[in-house]
């Protein structure tokens, strides 16, 4: 329970980390070249990160987009100054259910 998971979106903070991430985004870079689709974006060590936490809100989203929707959101309302406390609950709200007055 108490093992150290990695801050997604901060700065790496060890050395190790700093070198695991460094690899992978060599290693995402790599694949970049092998699929032969150019990127408009340079690869940064935040790359690797960034797109394995895409891909889980992408597969998130396929098994239950209320979910991932009201997840976005609270995320983005947080961004912005908003408290954990006015998020919706995604058992609780229906995205598409929602009308006006409850937004």
């Amino acid at each position: 329970l108490s093992a150290h998971k990695p801050d997604l979106l901060g700065p790496p903070s060890s050395a190790a980390e700093k070198k695991r991430m460094a690899r992978a985004a060599a290693a995402a870079a790599a694949a970049s070249r092998a699929s032969g689709v150019p990127s408009s974006q340079p690869e940064t060590i935040y790359t690797p990160n960034l797109t394995l936490l895409a891909r889980s809100v992408v597969q998130q989203h396929n098994a239950d987009p209320n979910a991932a929707q009201i997840r976005l959101l609270n995320l983005i309302f947080r961004s912005v100054g908003g408290t954990s406390t006015a998020c919706l609950d995604p058992d609780e709200h229906n995205l598409e259910e929602m009308n006006d007055e409850d937004w």
